[in-house]
């Protein structure tokens, strides 16, 4: 027990500048002003040793997106055949790529030198287990203030969270416009009082800059994780989705080891196995209304060479 009180204490003690730091970021926060509406943007995408889902992720963005932007991709390799790998896809896609940056310098380092390159008002986060599923206009979620922070991943459809395993009720949804619903973070549960999500959340770009300066973190999980530092300030946003979800996170395996998240069993040297000869069957997931944010469905694949006939 004693050691137990001493960890917990130490861990305090450990991150008294941290919070200190992030008292002062979240006042510095709440004095920006909002600029003008400006539909520019910038998305950053997370990916370590899945090489086959990013590029299932940067096709089906492409595809989808009926205005994208060059994508930013922090990634990490762990050994010369994923290396490989990503290599061969960032020459094959490189006309949808603005950034490569590889994390051999600390992810927190990384991050901070991708900002660097961003200028645009807005940004979002993708992780490379993420499938785009459904056509969407970016500006159509970039038009709303600091006070909302849409999302890519909301839908209403989904009435599960597959990290908690709980069922989860809907909000109450109010219609905005033809095809966008919004509801409050602060009067909701689970996923859907979520706002602090790198999973397709829309922010404005000065606001996540404030917070990772003021974190300290290690990796892609250790970074939400930290982000919700700030939730007494964002639990206060509006959420705002379309009524089915644009993107859908399959997680079929896991790559880190930052915390216990469930998946499914398909190891990605598994999937780099495959990576030269058959691709992620992303249309086969149209429109799906899955259930949860996360929802292990099955991993569809189709051969390279069947799809150039």
């Amino acid at each position: 027990m004693k050691s137990l009180v001493e960890k917990i204490v130490n861990r305090f003690i450990f991150q008294i500048p941290e919070n200190l730091r992030v008292l002062k970021a979240i006042h510095k926060i709440s004095k920006l002003e909002t600029p003008k509406i400006e539909y520019g943007h910038d998305v950053v995408v997370f990916s370590k040793d899945r090489p086959l889902q990013l590029k299932a992720l940067i096709e089906s963005y492409q595809y989808y997106c009926e205005d994208p932007v060059k994508l930013n991709i922090i990634y990490n390799a762990s050994d010369h055949d994923y290396q490989n790998a990503y290599d061969s896809l960032f020459d094959e896609l490189k006309e949808f790529i603005s950034l490569t940056v590889k994390d051999n310098i600390g992810f927190r380092n990384s991050l901070l030198n991708v900002f660097e390159a961003l200028y645009q008002p807005k940004m979002y986060f993708l992780v490379d287990d993420l499938i785009f599923k459904k056509r969407f206009c970016t500006k159509d979620f970039l038009k709303f203030d600091r006070s909302y922070i849409p999302s890519l991943r909301m839908g209403t459809h989904l009435k599960k969270s597959y990290t908690q395993q709980k069922n989860q009720s809907l909000p109450i949804l109010d219609k905005i416009n033809k095809s966008q619903y919004s509801w409050f973070y602060s009067k909701s549960e689970l996923d859907w009082a979520y706002p602090l999500s790198v999973d397709g959340h829309i922010f404005f770009r000065d606001e996540i800059e404030i917070m990772v300066n003021a974190l300290d973190f290690k990796a892609p999980n250790s970074f939400e994780a930290k982000l919700q530092k700030f939730n007494r300030l964002y639990k206060k946003k509006i959420g705002v989705c379309e009524e089915v979800s644009i993107i859908l996170n399959i997680p079929c395996n896991k790559v880190q080891v930052e915390n216990e998240n469930i998946s499914g069993d398909f190891h990605q040297r598994d999937l780099l196995q495959h990576f030269y000869l058959k691709k992620i069957d992303i249309k086969s997931y149209d429109c799906f209304k899955n259930e949860s944010c996360h929802q292990d469905v099955e991993l569809k694949l189709l051969d390279i060479e069947s799809c150039k006939k």
